[in-house]
């Protein structure tokens, strides 16, 4: 396809996110190595079928323990594993260690390749579940990420969680005795929903807006001076910044 576009002089803008890319690129690796790949996600995920397609037979999809007791490997010395992006880190914790319990040999990917954003976006998600009466989730009702998104809301158990499409879903009785409501995008998200939504609230009575932000730096070190007569230099740092996490928390005074 690319080769077809340049021949017919057409530029490509390639906005495929980094870590979706080196995904890839770390499981081509690890099979031209003879590694069979545990992905770390569910067998839906958006990138499962581009994945398993590069090697159907040495891919293998682990979301939960159980799964991993079932994993069949041909060879446990020739085993690998990553997380897939979108997957927040914290969740992978458990299948990792069940990982390395039964493979012990099993190579992981580097940390920086880890999707910190995901981790970011559900630390805000369950922040603003935590402070709200209500929250809303805004995308498609048809939307695997829109369902995924009210799950984990609704995990929090104390708001009220709704799906919406348009502002023309919020219903009035939802917010009758609410003193803040929250609101979140899926991915599915019609553009401007939330400012359209805020000034939709607005309309039943005073209101402030806030906006829970969390980002995750991932800092990467030199490697230590060795000891010695050389003089000692500090560690240069670089700050990498990860995916940007945002919730909107209407509040009523």
């Amino acid at each position: 396809m690319r080769a077809e576009a340049h021949a017919c002089g057409v530029s490509i803008v390639d906005a495929t996110c980094p870590l979706v890319a080196g995904v890839h690129a770390e499981v081509r690796r690890l099979i031209r190595r003879g590694d069979t790949v545990v992905v770390i996600g569910g067998a839906d995920h958006a990138l499962a079928g581009a994945l398993t397609g590069q090697a159907p037979r040495s891919i293998r999809w682990a979301r939960t323990v159980s799964q991993v007791d079932a994993l069949e490997i041909p060879d446990r010395d020739h085993a690998a594993y990553l997380v897939a992006p979108g997957l927040p880190v914290e969740e992978a914790a458990a299948v990792i260690t069940a990982l390395r319990a039964r493979f012990p040999t099993a190579r992981a990917q580097h940390p920086d390749g880890l999707c910190y954003s995901a981790s970011d976006r559900a630390e805000a998600l369950a922040g603003a579940a935590r402070a709200c009466d209500v929250l809303l989730v805004a995308g498609a009702n048809d939307c695997a990420d829109t369902t995924n998104v009210a799950e984990r809301a609704r995990a929090q158990r104390h708001a009220e969680v709704h799906t919406v499409t348009r502002v023309e879903d919020i219903q009035p009785h939802w917010l009758a005795s609410a003193w803040c409501v929250g609101m979140t995008c899926a991915r599915s998200a019609a553009p401007g929903i939330v400012a359209e939504a805020v000034t939709a609230i607005s309309g039943l009575g005073p209101l402030s807006v806030a906006h829970r932000e969390i980002d995750t730096h991932v800092v990467a070190l030199d490697s230590p001076v060795r000891v010695g007569r050389q003089r000692p230099q500090p560690y240069n740092t670089m700050m990498a910044p990860g995916g940007l996490a945002r919730e909107t928390v209407a509040m009523n005074p």
